[in-house]
Order: C-alpha cells, then sequence, then structure tokens
C-alpha cells in the first residue's frame, strides 16, 4: 500500500557484502539472489516508517516509539 503524499515506497535494500573478494561460486549465488529479488519486487513488502501523525505537535517525538 502506498503512502499517502509519498510518490513512492522505499524497499528494503538489497545487499551482497565483499564481491569483490568472493570466488566465481559466490558472485554467481549472489547474481542468482538478486535476479530472484528483482523478480520478486511486486511483492516485496516496503519499509514502514512512521506517519506525521504518530509524532507529538511541537516536539516531533515519537508518541510511542518502539524499544
Amino acid at each position: 500500500m502506498r503512502n499517502p503524499g509519498v510518490a513512492f515506497d522505499v524497499l528494503p535494500p538489497f545487499v551482497a557484502y565483499a564481491v569483490a573478494r568472493g570466488d566465481e561460486e559466490q558472485r554467481r549465488a549472489y547474481l542468482e539472489q538478486y535476479r530472484q529479488r528483482l523478480l520478486s519486487l511486486e511483492t516485496t513488502l516496503p519499509i514502514q516508517y512512521p506517519s506525521l501523525s504518530d509524532y507529538e505537535s511541537g516536539t516531533f517525538q515519537l508518541k510511542n516509539p518502539a524499544i
């Protein structure tokens, strides 16, 4: 579901660690994982951010921060 007033949703990042240091097998595995990620973009849930109503008026501190 799109956030009202926002032009796009932010999806979780795809991270591949130490790609330049990995061997061919590791790079192929990362590429396959990335391929699967791209194929699933339509069903990937966006990162949820608090809305402005979740903040105190004037201080802009979260009303009920998750601890």
